[in-house]
């Protein structure tokens, strides 16, 4: 469920990750929204807002029972911040990540809210050789927060290794980790948590001739595994390569999907799966054919299901489809969510305990839903975002009892963007609420 931002061609991936890094203005208002919710149906939203003449990393809950509390800034407003991020515990606290510059460079910062409110401290997680970008957090089971980060050198030729490191629940940081080898540009590093702690990332990386999907893990005892290449293409070859997306299930199995150069000059999407013995499984093509497939993501469900999106098409055109591969089971056929003839992008999903699967994504200005319940078949589209406003970067997550928490950036006519909100239910979706206004 969470927004993740596919790759396109290799230089554009340069190019995007470099204006990222450098710390391009964001957007006014209110942008990169994300929301994570806790056991109890409570809401806890983060996004980048404007501050006077700076952009800040802020954050909002919303109770089970729908009330907001008042929004707090995470971030010094003295310097620009982006990127914002959050997870939740089960006992609602919750852990935001974001980047900032300090005057010298872009670091990766984090804070803690607890269910009451009281933040935390600042803490920085990045050091002083890198400028660090795209954060990213998850949390184990015992409250331990993971973060990654990629990174950039000072004058922006070139990217270093993607970063984590782990904060107790205590707040002891740990020592800084390199995950991709040194002297290799690396980027866009996504990662999860296995019911037993077990982190697992993945990320982009070339070395100038090959481009690279990889992937590594840490254990709960903080020891790391080795990097594994999940999928290679030659530089020269490559015309879309993504980094991977990944989920888990709850017997510690990932799966992770990309998209890469295939057969015909097609760009096609494939996956592959690791169980919890380090074992990788053989790539498996999703799509084998073109037209051209973008932007895969996937979600897991608690039965070993890996459920696919992707985008498919020409730029004006492009639909969205999915596919299932149940656990030891044969892929099913593709499905096509929604209409031709016009541009749907950004395709979100994920998997509720009972099986239900939730897809989002942004059509022709408007943010849309569909659902596939556990025994198949598809509901009717169902429009999220408010008629006749522009809305992008939809997100959500899924509550206790099946609850969707839609969230996405919508602005109307030329006022500036703002943050909303909108729960679907058993019953039906509620009404759109402002998380940022």
């Amino acid at each position: 469920m969470r927004r993740t931002h596919a790759a396109g061609t290799l230089g554009t991936v340069v190019v995007w990750l470099w204006l990222l890094a450098a710390g391009a203005t964001p957007a006014p208002a209110a942008t990169s929204a994300d929301v994570a919710v806790d056991p109890d149906g409570n809401a806890s939203f983060a996004w980048t807002g404007l501050y006077g003449e700076r952009t800040v990393a802020e954050e909002r809950r919303r109770t089970a029972a729908g009330v907001f509390a008042d929004s707090q800034i995470l971030s010094s407003a003295t310097n620009d911040a982006q990127g914002t991020r959050v997870a939740v515990a089960a006992d609602g606290t919750a852990t935001y990540v974001w980047t900032r510059y300090n005057g010298t460079r872009a670091v990766a910062q984090t804070r803690r809210r607890t269910p009451a409110g009281a933040l935390s401290a600042v803490q920085t997680l990045s050091g002083t050789t890198w400028n660090a970008s795209e954060p990213q957090v998850a949390l184990a089971p015992d409250g331990t927060a993971i973060f990654a980060w990629q990174t950039r050198d000072d004058d922006g030729a070139g990217f270093g290794p993607a970063q984590a490191r782990s904060r107790a629940p205590d707040g002891t940081l740990s020592a800084v980790q390199n995950l991709s080898a040194a002297g290799l540009a690396a980027g866009l590093p996504r990662l999860v948590i296995a019911p037993d702690g077990t982190a697992t990332f993945s990320w982009l990386t070339t070395d100038g001739n090959t481009v690279r999907d990889q992937t590594r893990r840490r254990l709960p005892n903080g020891a790391w595994g080795a990097t594994r290449d999940l999928a290679t293409a030659a530089l020269s070859e490559v015309g879309f390569m993504t980094a991977p997306q990944l989920g888990v299930d709850p017997n510690g199995r990932v799966t992770f999907v990309w998209a890469k150069p295939g057969a015909g000059g097609f760009v096609l999407i494939q996956a592959r799966r690791r169980l919890a013995d380090g074992t990788l499984e053989p790539t498996q093509g999703v799509t084998t054919a073109g037209p051209d497939a973008m932007d895969p993501q996937v979600a897991v469900a608690a039965d070993g299901t890996a459920a696919y999106a992707w985008r498919r098409g020409a730029d004006d055109a492009a639909v969205i489809q999915t596919r299932r591969k149940p656990a030891g089971g044969a892929l099913t056929a593709p499905a096509t969510l929604t209409p031709a003839g016009a541009n749907a992008t950004e395709p979100r999903i994920g998997i509720a305990p009972d099986g239900v699967t939730t897809f989002a994504w942004t059509r022709s200005g408007q943010v849309e839903t569909r659902r596939r319940p556990a025994a198949g078949g598809f509901d009717t589209t169902r429009v999220v975002s408010t008629p006749g406003a522009t809305a992008e970067q939809p997100d959500f997550a899924l509550g206790p009892g099946g609850t969707t928490h839609f969230v996405w950036e919508e602005r109307d006519s030329e006022a500036p963007p703002v943050i909303r909100t909108r729960r679907r239910t058993s019953s039906g979706l509620g009404t759109r609420a402002d998380v940022s206004g």
